[in-house]
Order: C-alpha cells, then sequence, then structure tokens
C-alpha cells in the first residue's frame, strides 16, 4: 500500500541521513588530526571511533530495510551508499 511504501522509505532514509551526519563528522575528526594538541588528541580518537561505530550500527537498519524494497534499482542505489559509509567509517580507524 502507498502507506506502507512510505513508512518504509523513512524507515531507510532516517538512519540513512544519521549515517550521512555521522560520517561527515569522520571527516572533520580526520581533518583535525593535524591541529589537535596531543593533550586532547584520544578524545578526538573516542569521537571518531564512536562515529565510526554509529556509522556501521546504523547502516545494518538500512540494510534490513531496503531488503524489503520491491524496485531493484533502489535497492541497488542504497547498497552502493551503504558500502561507501562502510568504507569510509573502516578507513577512519586510524585512532
Amino acid at each position: 500500500t502507498p502507506g506502507e511504501a512510505v513508512a518504509l522509505e523513512k524507515a531507510i532514509q532516517t538512519p540513512l541521513g544519521a549515517a550521512r551526519a555521522a560520517a561527515a563528522g569522520l571527516q572533520l575528526c580526520s581533518e583535525a588530526i593535524a591541529v589537535t594538541p596531543a593533550s586532547i588528541a584520544p578524545d578526538l580518537g573516542t569521537a571518531a571511533l564512536i562515529l565510526a561505530g554509529s556509522v556501521r550500527s546504523m547502516l545494518l537498519s538500512v540494510e534490513s530495510n531496503a531488503l524489503r524494497l520491491t524496485n531493484r534499482e533502489s535497492r541497488a542505489e542504497i547498497a552502493r551508499e551503504v558500502e561507501e559509509l562502510k568504507q569510509l567509517a573502516k578507513n577512519h580507524q586510524q585512532w
């Protein structure tokens, strides 16, 4: 039904948007490394680890809900973005 389709779209887009925001925070952490004093570097590392875990955990919800999409093209598009975000989270594990 149309209502179910709208709910499914929200169930995908809400955590996907949150994962994007957390990924943007990871990017900021990476940029901040060069100007972060050694005394607070562990705090920056902690923030990056929390953000990376947040990205991965939110993507679990996205992946689960995307399986219910009937449109293969939409499902493939979401899967591509999920993989990009997973890689971004994985690549920011220098701490």
